[in-house]
């Protein structure tokens, strides 16, 4: 399905609110002036940067619809089902 941002960033908020390892930033703001936003997965208790990252991102263009339901279902896959594939978020920050 697709989602509107208002729906995807409400996931996002849940996720930062279920996990103490994740957390959102926003780093400024469209021409239409909506929140950019971006969501951290980074599991070290020292917090972000002190291992190789990985990035991913959906969105960018607006017409590629898919690209914002394929990006939150990748940050679904990578917290949520964490126990499947820990090596992910203990060796990469996403």
């Amino acid at each position: 399905a697709y989602h509107p941002i208002e729906d995807i960033y409400s996931y996002w908020d849940y996720l930062e609110a279920t996990y103490d390892w994740v957390s959102t930033e926003t780093i400024g703001q469209s021409y239409e002036g909506q929140d950019m936003r971006l969501l951290k997965v980074c599991r070290d208790a020292a917090g972000c940067g002190s291992k190789p990252a990985m990035w991913f991102d959906g969105g960018i263009h607006a017409r590629e619809w898919v690209s914002p339901a394929v990006a939150t279902y990748m940050a679904m896959e990578l917290v949520e089902n964490d126990d499947a594939h820990p090596d992910l978020t203990k060796e990469l920050d996403w």
